[in-house]
């Protein structure tokens, strides 16, 4: 079912979609350990700082939803939420202001760049940018194709050291206002 390799294998994936290497990485969040827990709960799964420090994170993951996936899809589905999971171990979030819809659509943009992307995600039109999960990803996605390869990336990056200001924070990295690249 789930080895120490899909384990190195979803860090290794957000790391590499999320960051590029430098010499001393201090770019990079420092989260020292990931603990993963697989104990039954209603819905997927989830990821919270420790009670250590928010430095060692922990991931719960439902037995009950793991039960329920069917075999064809096991593997790549739980790779798939063990992605999204590892993203929010790994990512910025400007200091705690950025919008839960952003933070679930990195996690889920990632998972969609690693080919992970369950059959039932559809791209939609209309709604507001910043619904998370698969469709922030698909604005995210149209965004990375759109502005350039590493845009997300950059997204992920301008939030290290700054709180979140929609408007200027947009513009900062785009020339234009969220709602402006939305439509």
């Amino acid at each position: 079912m789930m080895g120490q390799n899909d384990l190195a294998a979803a860090v290794s994936t957000v790391l590499s979609i999320l960051y590029k290497a430098t010499q001393n990485n201090s770019h990079i969040p420092p989260t020292r350990s990931v603990s993963l827990f697989l104990h039954s709960f209603n819905g997927v799964a989830y990821t919270a700082g420790s009670e250590l420090d928010d430095d060692h994170k922990e991931i719960h993951f439902s037995l009950d939803y793991i039960a329920s996936i069917s075999e064809p899809r096991q593997h790549d589905e739980i790779q798939g939420v063990l992605v999204h999971e590892m993203v929010h171990c790994w990512q910025w979030n400007a200091l705690g202001t950025c919008p839960s819809g952003l933070v679930e659509g990195i996690a889920d943009f990632v998972r969609l760049k690693a080919g992970l992307s369950p059959s039932h995600w559809k791209k939609e039109r209309g709604g507001e940018w910043d619904a998370g999960y698969q469709h922030t990803a698909y604005f995210l996605d149209w965004i990375e194709s759109n502005w350039g390869k590493g845009s997300v990336r950059r997204i992920n990056e301008s939030m290290m050291n700054k709180r979140y200001i929609e408007d200027e924070f947009w513009r900062d990295l785009f020339g234009m206002g969220v709602k402006e690249l939305w439509t």
